[in-house]
């Protein structure tokens, strides 16, 4: 009898240990993703606003995070990279400059040329109207 309790007690000790290992690993994994979110929030204001009447509505805007795959021609890859450099609204999108859309076009790597191919500004702006009623 005593030879089970022990079985049945050294069971549990091992599903514990293995439970409280497979927590640890999950918990890594989750806290690394949130990691790079809170990083990526001190790039929000890679495009800052252009004209001082944008200015109150800038601070709520850097808390916004927009579905970029809304855009064609950008998927969930394409949206990952440019939240990792800092891009998650049409407002930013729709702001880019000649020479905005060329160093992000550097940056994408193989997927460059999608911002003049698939005329992500301007889906952007119309984007943004939808959604906001703000034209830009």
């Amino acid at each position: 009898m005593w030879y089970l309790i022990g079985e049945i007690f050294f069971c549990l000790i091992v599903a514990a240990i293995v439970g409280i290992i497979i927590g640890w690993l999950l918990k890594s994994l989750f806290c690394k993703s949130s990691e790079k979110n809170d990083l990526s929030t001190e790039k929000r204001e890679l495009f800052p606003e252009k004209d001082s009447d944008s200015v109150s509505n800038s601070t709520h805007r850097e808390f916004i995070k927009d579905d970029l795959k809304k855009i064609k021609g950008i998927g969930t890859v394409i949206e990952k990279m440019l939240n990792d450099m800092g891009i998650s609204t049409y407002h930013q999108i729709a702001g880019f400059s000649s020479e905005d859309i060329e160093r992000i076009s550097r940056e994408l790597g193989v997927f460059k040329d999608r911002i003049h191919w698939d005329n992500w500004v301007e889906q952007a702006k119309e984007l943004h109207f939808r959604k906001y009623g703000e034209r830009i």
